[in-house]
């Protein structure tokens, strides 16, 4: 007979996922938001209509999941507008990472590889004459283009510091 140590206790994998880890009303907030958005837009009782969703659906996702939480945060009301914002975000980016796992979705920026990184902001920009940071773009090469874009900057900024001579006015006459 083997000799078996009954201090060994068994044993499960360390790669699965600890699902009961997840908070249960987030989920079922979760599932309440696809239920409206089921009720709303599908066709069948086991219809997920999401996931007939293009490349575009996919990409507004995203937006929409950055919406809801901008909205959460800018009022601190979960359920402001009578539309539960995390739930609803949490939706987005569920269908998102469907997207993503199941390779529906093309990311532009993906495209990087092919024309470099011209976005980075990782060094400091060089200055333009009027110190404003000079982002490249594919159509910097253009003196036209380029000197349409330095004019609007420097309209841009002529705006912003009337706004803040009339905001320290507003203030001033609140004062007096």
């Amino acid at each position: 007979m083997d000799n078996i140590n009954t201090n060994d206790k068994a044993k499960r994998s360390e790669k699965k996922p600890s699902y009961r880890l997840i908070y249960k009303g987030f989920l079922e907030a979760i599932a309440h938001t696809l239920q409206e958005g089921h009720t709303k837009y599908s066709e069948g009782e086991f219809d997920r209509n999401w996931q007939k969703g293009d490349q575009e659906f996919f990409r507004e996702a995203l937006d929409h999941a950055l919406e809801h939480l901008m909205t959460y945060n800018e009022t601190g009301d979960r359920y402001h507008n009578g539309e539960d914002h995390i739930a609803h975000a949490a939706a987005n980016l569920m269908m998102l990472t469907w997207a993503e796992d199941f390779k529906k979705i093309n990311w532009p920026h993906l495209e990087e590889e092919q024309y470099g990184d011209i976005e980075s902001t990782d060094f400091d920009l060089p200055q333009t004459d009027h110190g404003l940071p000079f982002k490249p773009t594919f159509d910097h090469f253009d003196p036209t283009i380029a000197e349409e874009l330095e004019r609007e900057a420097i309209i841009l900024k002529e705006i912003e510091e009337k706004e803040k001579q009339l905001n320290w006015f507003d203030k001033f006459l609140k004062k007096t």
